[in-house]
C-alpha cells in the first residue's frame, strides 16, 4: 500500500509536488517505507520551507540518523535546539543520539533538560532502548 502511495505521489501535478502538504507527506512515507535517503531530502526542505516548527528539524535528524551516521544527526538536532531550546523533543532525541554514541554524561544532561520540558518523557525514556544504560 505505501508503494502505491509513493507511486501516486509521483503522478500529481508537477505544481502539487512542492507544496508543504505533499511534502509533508513524503516524508512520512519514506520513513515508512525506511527510504532514508529521499526522507532526508523531503525533511530538509521542509526545515527549509517551515524552519520554526521543530519536527521537521527532529525528522530530518531522524533521516540522517538513518542514512548517514548519529554525528551528522547531532549536529542537526544541535542547531535545531538553538533555533528551539525549549523543545523537550529535540533534547530528548539529542540524548537518545549521545547515548548511542556513549556520551552517557552529555546524554543524561539533554534527558533531564527534555523531562524537565515535559515530564511525560521520563515514561517514554525507560523504554527507549537508545537509553538503556543511563
Amino acid at each position: 500500500m505505501a508503494n502505491e502511495a509513493a507511486e501516486a505521489l509521483e503522478n500529481i501535478e508537477p505544481e502539487l509536488k512542492t507544496s508543504p502538504q505533499v511534502i509533508a507527506v513524503r516524508v512520512g512515507l519514506y520513513e515508512s517505507l525506511s527510504r532514508w535517503e529521499e526522507m532526508v531530502m523531503m525533511a530538509s526542505l521542509m526545515v527549509k520551507m517551515l524552519p520554526d516548527e521543530p519536527k521537521w528539524w527532529i525528522k530530518l535528524a531522524t533521516g540522517t540518523r538513518r542514512h548517514n551516521s548519529i554525528e551528522a544527526a547531532i549536529k542537526i538536532l544541535l542547531e535545531a535546539e538553538l533555533k528551539h531550546p525549549n523543545d523537550a523533543t529535540i533534547k530528548y532525541h539529542l540524548a537518545c543520539c549521545c547515548a548511542r554514541l556513549g556520551k552517557m554524561d552529555r546524554a543524561r544532561h539533554k534527558l533531564e533538560a527534555a523531562i524537565e520540558l515535559n515530564p511525560a518523557l521520563r515514561k517514554q525514556a525507560i523504554d527507549e532502548p537508545d537509553l538503556k544504560g543511563l
